[in-house]
């Protein structure tokens, strides 16, 4: 299938670098007659890694692999924070009167309040 690496979750276009540093790897097992699919694999898990560390802010790789379970278990739980207060507020919408209803689905839909300059769809002048 055309383009199926873009609807894996999680999968993100690798650098010029990282393909380059992969092309680097396959050449150079073929020249040795080993496999190359051990060596694609650090390089995979390498670049996970690194990943991790720069979403957890530790680009330069200062914290331990406990650090970086705590942050990553952290981000999780912040995730999920969220996420459950965004379930609910779509669920009890429907029970709330405007300009209320509006402000929340306007947030929930778009991730901000759309332009009201005029007042009109949330009968507030300033937010």
């Amino acid at each position: 299938m055309k383009d199926q690496h873009e609807k894996i979750k999680g999968y993100r276009d690798l650098s010029q670098e990282e393909i380059d540093l992969i092309n680097e790897a396959e050449r150079a097992a073929q020249e040795c007659g080993g496999p190359v699919s051990p060596l694609v694999g650090l390089l995979g898990l390498l670049g996970l890694l690194a990943d991790i560390r720069a979403a957890v802010g530790d680009k330069e790789g200062n914290l331990t692999q406990d650090e970086l379970v705590r942050h990553c278990k952290k981000l999780h739980s912040s995730e999920r924070f969220y996420r459950q207060r965004c379930e609910l507020l779509e669920r009890e919408q429907k029970h709330m009167r405007d300009p209320e209803r509006v402000l929340v689905c306007d947030v929930l839909a778009n991730g901000a309040l759309l332009p009201d300059p005029e007042g009109k769809r949330y009968g507030l002048r300033e937010i």
